[in-house]
């Protein structure tokens, strides 16, 4: 209920709900008549700044939801609903006790394939860059060296997809294979003692 009362709340102002469910307005100070008591005099205060009121005849206060639910005389959750209902705000959106599980196996389903593309992304960025320390031990070519600014620009994009999508680097990306071809290109350059 946390969220439901937060955001109706936000959305409804107290002189609002003062209107559709009193039927009246403060007057220029912000007065008007409680409906928590039986009175003759408006005693009961209404403060824009911070969307809230007081009666100083019987001493209740509160928010919009607080006044929904003595005029109506409902509950405060009843009076969320009703006002959801009533302003059109669509913020309680009625859900079966399946419909819940299903929300929070979806929940569970997306924050483990949110872990396991981290724990991959950071398995695939480690491997890179242990091949790039490997690199920088190696005798110095053309071919080396393209290939760190190649391993360079691949750790780029794992850094920059950190706090990000997962734009930067596909899901198939695979750092053995991308390894194992660097390294044969290597033996094949050994071979011909062009390294």
């Amino acid at each position: 209920m946390g969220y439901e009362n937060d955001e109706i709340n936000r959305r409804v102002k107290i002189r609002d709900v003062l209107k559709r469910y009193g039927g009246m307005e403060p007057d220029r100070k912000g007065f008007c008549r409680c409906p928590f008591h039986g009175e003759k005099t408006a005693s009961m205060k209404i403060y824009d700044s911070n969307d809230s009121f007081y009666c100083f005849g019987c001493g209740q206060g509160g928010n919009a939801v607080n006044l929904c639910a003595a005029f109506c005389g409902i509950s405060y959750l009843d009076a969320l609903k009703r006002i959801d209902a009533d302003f059109g705000l669509n913020v309680f959106r009625p859900t079966s006790a399946m419909e819940r599980t299903r929300q929070a196996a979806k929940r569970e389903l997306e924050q483990r394939r949110k872990e396991q593309r981290a724990a991959w992304r950071k398995e695939q960025y480690y491997k890179l860059n242990d091949f790039a320390k490997e690199l920088e031990k190696m005798p110095l070519s053309a071919a080396v060296s393209h290939d760190i600014a190649y391993i360079d620009r691949l750790l780029d994009k794992f850094r920059k997809s950190e706090n990000e999508p997962f734009d930067g680097v596909p899901d198939d990306f695979d750092a053995d294979a991308r390894i194992a071809a660097l390294r044969t290109k290597y033996r094949e350059g050994d071979a011909d003692g062009s390294s």
